[in-house]
């Protein structure tokens, strides 16, 4: 069985709209939707393979130039031809809902839950696809 895992650090700015309710004994209520653009700056892949031409090592960069010969060209007849180009930047749409809860004057206690689906697919390559998506727990504190 061959594996491949890719491990890709992204930075995120949400651009959202969050709706809150009025304050409801010593808490108010919200919700948020919008989108999620965001850039990968750091994307390695490791895979298990045990293909010849694979030699330096079981770990690479994605999309380099100079590791084409890394890409996974399956048999003669281009069966299995895997190119190992991973799209660089992430679209996701953005849900949550949570709680604002008072403290003490001014300072309030924030818990939230955030979907993030992921609307691009992050592979350049036709045969494999991949959508990223994640569900977060929100903790904050505001002063």
């Amino acid at each position: 069985m061959l594996l491949y895992k890719y491990k890709s650090q992204t930075i995120q700015i949400p651009i959202s709209l969050k709706l809150r309710s009025n304050e409801i004994g010593n808490m108010h209520y919200y919700g948020s939707f919008g989108f999620v653009p965001g850039v990968s700056y750091s994307t390695s892949l490791s895979t298990s393979t045990t293909e010849q031409y694979y030699k330096n090592g079981s770990k690479h960069t994605p999309n380099s130039d100079n590791n084409d010969d890394l890409d996974f060209n399956g048999d003669s007849n281009k069966d299995g031809v895997f190119e190992d180009n991973y799209l660089p930047v992430r679209m996701g749409l953005m849900v949550a809902a949570g709680v604002e809860a008072k403290i003490s004057g001014k300072t309030m206690l924030n818990i939230g839950l955030q979907f993030n689906n992921g609307l691009v697919d992050q592979f350049l390559d036709k045969k494999v696809s991949a959508r990223t998506n994640y569900l977060a727990l929100n903790l904050g504190v505001f002063f």
